[in-house]
């Protein structure tokens, strides 16, 4: 398991709860768009999860995994706020940070990072776009 600052966070247990159980992840249906015939994931959501865990897999370790090197993109993933129809409950054992309406540290820590992630991306494309103006004025 990958061990930085907002993992650390975490229980080990907890983790393992949602890596090892498909219940806590997003149901996906494959659709071809018809306008350019390509195919793309559709991730649906379950109403019983927080915004901490949806944070944190989607945005989080979702981004992390498209990072890596060798991860290839092979089909778009779409993702909005549509639900899945016939939801299945929430796993028994569910930690309470992963269920609807937690408000707690881990949620704070969770929206903390994603807020300092993207102000460095945005930095990096500030970045970017000086270095090109001044590329092209030479």
């Amino acid at each position: 398991m990958v061990k930085n600052s907002l993992v650390k966070k975490f229980k080990d247990e907890d983790l393992q709860l949602i890596i090892d159980n498909n219940a806590y992840h997003s149901p996906e249906e494959s659709e071809t768009d018809c306008e350019n015939g390509r195919s793309n994931i559709i991730v649906k959501d379950l109403k019983w999860r927080s915004d901490t865990l949806r944070l944190f897999l989607r945005e989080y370790i979702d981004r992390l995994r498209t990072e890596q090197p060798n991860n290839r993109k092979l089909r778009e993933r779409v993702t909005g706020n549509c639900f899945c129809n016939n939801e299945p409950a929430a796993p028994l054992l569910a930690p309470h940070w992963t269920r609807s309406g937690y408000k707690g540290k881990l949620k704070i820590a969770v929206t903390q990072q994603l807020d300092q992630r993207q102000d460095q991306q945005y930095d990096l494309m500030k970045f970017a776009e000086k270095d090109c103006c001044l590329d092209d004025s030479n």
